[in-house]
């Protein structure tokens, strides 16, 4: 889920993630590792196992993308926009 997600990122820690073209162009700093079948988390998962610092740094980029995104004054700045195109 999307709070599982906000979570993990604000812990620090790498998420994988399936994610259509639509997401990935509307975020283009997003720190996710992409993987839509059970071959592709298998091989992240060995990948990880063979390259740890990779996915540390995954991990740092994942918490600086939600305290970016996921900061509540983030959230209410782009909420009043939101309200302002409405108005």
């Amino acid at each position: 889920s999307s709070t599982i997600q906000r979570e993990a990122c604000a812990m620090g820690k790498p998420v994988v993630k399936f994610m259509d073209d639509n997401w990935s162009k509307a975020y283009k700093e997003m720190p996710f590792v992409m993987a839509g079948t059970e071959e592709e988390i298998f091989q992240v998962l060995v990948d990880q196992h063979n390259n740890p610092g990779k996915y540390r740094d995954l991990g740092r980029s994942a918490k600086t993308f939600a305290e970016k995104y996921y900061d509540w004054r983030y959230i209410t700045y782009r909420l009043i926009k939101i309200y302002d195109s409405l108005a």
